[in-house]
């Protein structure tokens, strides 16, 4: 990885955010997982949600693919994710530097 950025979870909120965009709407659904598998799927789509402003629950859910764990469905997942883009889009704003 020698110069390239590297992200890591506690880094994805910026400036005065204590979470980022989508940590906060995952929250707000509890939709924590356990904590094994969490933080590569919040990386994972935090990714997701930077690349496609424009997502809709069939592109989430297939974005979420590589990510597998068995101790919840993944409803509320989506659920967050499409949320955070509905505000993101509502709002004008972007959700990790992407304007939507």
């Amino acid at each position: 990885v020698q110069g390239c950025a590297v992200t890591t979870i506690e880094g994805l909120s910026s400036g005065n955010q204590v979470l980022h965009p989508l940590q906060a709407n995952l929250e707000a659904a509890d939709a924590v997982q356990c904590g094994m598998c969490f933080p590569g799927m919040v990386m994972s789509l935090s990714a997701f949600v930077r690349d496609n402003p424009h997502a809709s629950r069939p592109d989430i859910k297939a974005a979420m693919v590589g990510n597998i764990c068995r101790c919840t469905g993944y409803e509320r997942i989506v659920d967050a994710v499409a949320d955070c883009l509905d505000q993101a889009r509502e709002a004008g704003q972007s959700v990790g530097g992407i304007h939507v």
